[in-house]
């Protein structure tokens, strides 16, 4: 009998992990992940025991932990094994023990909270945190220093984004007036032209996220002062649009654009263009057109050119499926697969530091075209989210900013990224 927090099959989980399932049972309990989070959230535990236990593999454990182990078989007990013990069996019979009986989180969560599987929790904290984190002038901090400061508008949008990803969450309070703070503080620091913020290279990154920001809000509330910033906002992300179709920073030269630089700005513009903006269809097209030219055979995307990947495809790539399956087209499914596989092949199930700006386009990409492994992956994605979450002191229900980008955006981009990583079923 499966119930919300067990399932049969979870017994098939160790074996699964471990690579002992033939090629058709393995395919089988793939697809089964994929519509059961129970057993996609076992398989992410086990996962991470083993890659623990695979960091020494030749350590052996006690013979007394052995004795414990078997007794905990024999009497059905559950409970966590606690930090601290010493291996004298090999790891990996060691893992697949500890696996079998469901001991995931025989680590000692030290901040992590009991349950990692509880989504609603944690979207809850981080909403309440977020509200905290607003200043009086209505928008969000990226930090100190001149760089952090000119990219106070992006992190305002991404944590308006976050407060407004549910729709009956943001009408209640504080979390309504958090947001209309927030709106007033990105149409105040609009310039005529549309530009919202400080005139630098990468107010690109700032144009793209505040009019997608904006753009959702009017669709939460009508307010005509919002909808006049926001069809400017639209007007000049038009504007800036490169010739070759993509956008790059600001004021580069014309025929460069860059697919980091571009993916905001054209999903601001399918977001407009779906809620009614008009005469945008052009626009979008020679986006689409551009970025689907940087996609090499593998379905990897590249930076300005195919193949040519100086940070790396995994964030760049689950970025284009994001935005190719936003855009819709029938022509466009073969090729969305292909880039959608390359997405779930190169997504690990685990890693010791998390990088939420490729957490975030990952998980809009494998909820946009999911395939045989995307449910488990996605609940791996939450569950390692959910137990990094600060769950004591004053930044209790925020993330800790430990990716590259995390330096410039601080705990405000780390912790709307990861709320945003929640929001999709």
């Amino acid at each position: 009998m499966k119930s919300a927090d067990h399932c049969p099959r979870m017994a098939e989980a160790p074996a699964y992990c471990l690579g002992e399932l033939s090629p058709d049972k393995k395919a089988d309990y793939v697809r089964h992940m994929a519509a059961c989070p129970v057993c996609a959230r076992a398989a992410a535990s086990f996962q991470r025991v083993i890659a623990r236990l695979r960091e020494d593999p030749d350590a052996q454990c006690s013979p007394s932990l052995s004795d414990r182990i078997a007794r905990r078989i024999e009497a059905g007990d559950t409970r966590p094994v606690r930090r601290g013990i010493t291996w004298a069996i090999p790891a990996r019979v060691a893992a697949l023990l500890l696996a079998t009986l469901g001991l995931g989180v025989f680590l000692t969560r030290d901040n992590r909270r009991e349950d990692p599987s509880d989504l609603s929790a944690a979207r809850r904290e981080a909403l309440v945190w977020l509200c905290q984190a607003q200043n009086p002038a209505g928008g969000w901090s990226a930090g100190e220093g001149a760089i952090r400061e000119k990219y106070g508008i992006g992190v305002s949008a991404l944590a308006l984004m976050a407060l407004m990803q549910n729709p009956a969450e943001s009408q209640r309070e504080p979390t309504a007036a958090a947001i209309r703070r927030g709106v007033d503080f990105l149409v105040n620091a609009q310039n005529d032209k549309g530009l919202f913020g400080a005139v630098f290279s990468g107010a690109t990154y700032n144009q793209g996220l505040a009019t997608l920001a904006l753009i959702e809000a009017c669709a939460l509330e009508s307010n005509v002062a919002w909808r006049a910033s926001a069809e400017k906002a639209v007007a000049y992300l038009v504007s800036i649009q490169d010739r070759t179709g993509g956008w790059d920073y600001l004021h580069s030269a014309p025929g460069s654009a860059n697919t980091s630089a571009s993916v905001w700005p054209l999903l601001a513009l399918l977001r407009a263009e779906e809620l009614g903006y008009p005469e945008l269809r052009p626009a979008i097209e020679r986006g689409v057109a551009w970025m689907k030219s940087t996609v090499n055979e593998e379905g990897h995307m590249g930076y300005r050119r195919a193949n040519q990947s100086p940070y790396g495809t995994g964030t760049l790539t689950a970025a284009g499926v994001t935005c190719l399956a936003r855009h819709g087209h029938p022509e466009d499914a073969r090729l969305i697969e292909t880039m959608a596989e390359a997405v779930r092949k190169t997504t690990p199930t685990s890693t010791p530091a998390m990088d939420y700006y490729r957490a975030f386009f990952t998980s809009e990409a494998l909820a946009s075209a999911p395939g045989a492994t995307a449910g488990f992956l996605r609940a791996a994605l939450r569950e390692q989210l959910v137990s990094l979450q600060s769950r004591t002191g004053p930044n209790r229900g925020s993330w800790e900013p430990t990716d590259r980008w995390g330096r410039t955006g601080g705990p405000v981009y780390s912790t709307a990224l990861a709320t945003l990583c929640m929001a999709r079923d």
